[in-house]
């Protein structure tokens, strides 16, 4: 597994598991979580700075619809702007990132100091 990728799963599955009220069975497992958080939770703080990469279709629209700025997250676009999906598939002949190298991301995330990379 990519070293820049376990951090992030760590914390998400901390974030998941504090968002759902996830309890474990026993008080030896409520410790051990416990536990795991609070290491996770630390490492992430240590870490300090990182990239998150969002891109997709919804880079197309770019937070705007028929002439409207959307002002909700961008990859949510479809939903926040009430896109029907006949329309939304659309854009998906329109994408293709053919100057995208992921090496060129990750090269200048790494020499700006990045601790952690993900790409959604």
């Amino acid at each position: 597994m990519n070293k820049l990728f376990l951090p992030f799963l760590i914390v998400s599955f901390i974030f998941f598991n504090l968002l759902t009220g996830c309890k474990a069975n026993s008080k030896s497992e409520n410790e051990k979580l416990k536990t795991i958080r609070q290491e996770a939770l630390q490492n992430w703080k240590e870490m300090k700075f990182g990239m998150f990469i969002h891109w997709g279709v919804y880079s197309i629209p770019a937070g705007v619809w028929e002439g409207k700025q959307i002002e909700k997250l961008g990859e949510q676009i479809q939903r926040h702007a009430k896109i029907p999906h006949e329309e939304y598939e659309k854009l998906a002949s329109r994408f293709n990132p053919v100057n995208f190298d992921p090496e060129e991301f990750v090269l200048l995330a790494k020499n700006c100091g990045m601790k952690y990379i993900n790409n959604f």
